[in-house]
């Protein structure tokens, strides 16, 4: 047992090696940093704070849309739990639309995962692996239906955007295969969200009567 758990640990190091692993590890730290900064030095009222960026978003829609694509491409990077309250906030701001917009980020920045996933050697995780004859005939399923695999873990709502996108990548599914996947089932989590978020107009949060429109003055 002992060695066996020895043994995943080793493969887990292994693939934390890959460039992609560093990259969101970094841009995940650098996140948290920043969020961290700005809650201490700004310290701000919450309801002044969420008035003020929802005002903004709908007198600047095109910027709100372009500041959540390259925030939600960033986040998609990283394995931060972020995304889901970041599409609900945009949903609540800017609609479902927002969905469509973060898809577009959670498109790209797969492809840019898959691809540096695939620097990983995938001979080695089979080596590792095979004390575990479980586990390689589950990946073995994956990577033989891997539209299939793709499509279940886009829909997985506790699954982060990055660890699909290197998990398909690690474990050896075609590219023709991941992007299918993603395309097909891809936009349904962002969309679903957004739709969800933009509901919460219709609470009466922060002094704004959703039914009169009314803003607190």
């Amino acid at each position: 047992m002992t060695l066996r758990v020895s043994m995943l640990a080793s493969l887990a190091a292994r693939l934390l090696d890959a460039r992609a692993a560093r990259i969101g590890v970094g841009i995940g730290a650098l996140s948290f940093a920043a969020m961290l900064l700005w809650a201490i030095a700004a310290r701000p009222s919450l309801c002044a704070y969420s008035l003020g960026i929802l005002t903004y978003a709908e007198q600047h829609s095109l910027v709100a849309f372009a500041v959540l694509v390259m925030w939600s491409f960033l986040l998609f990077h990283t394995v931060l739990p972020l995304g889901t309250i970041t599409i609900l906030l945009a949903g609540y701001m800017l609609g479902p639309a927002a969905g469509l917009a973060q898809f577009v980020s959670l498109t790209a920045s797969s492809i840019i995962l898959f691809e540096l996933g695939r620097e990983a050697d995938r001979h080695y995780v089979e080596r590792q692996l095979a004390a575990f004859p479980n586990i390689s005939r589950l990946i073995a399923s994956a990577r033989h239906r891997g539209v299939f695999f793709t499509v279940i873990m886009r829909l997985a709502p506790v699954v982060p955007t990055a660890v699909t996108s290197l998990s398909a990548s690690y474990l050896g599914l075609s590219r023709r295969d991941f992007l299918s996947g993603t395309l097909l089932a891809g936009w349904v989590r962002p969309v679903v969200f957004a739709a969800l978020g933009s509901l919460g107009r219709f609470a009466p949060v922060c002094g704004i009567d959703p039914a009169a429109g009314t803003w607190p003055g």
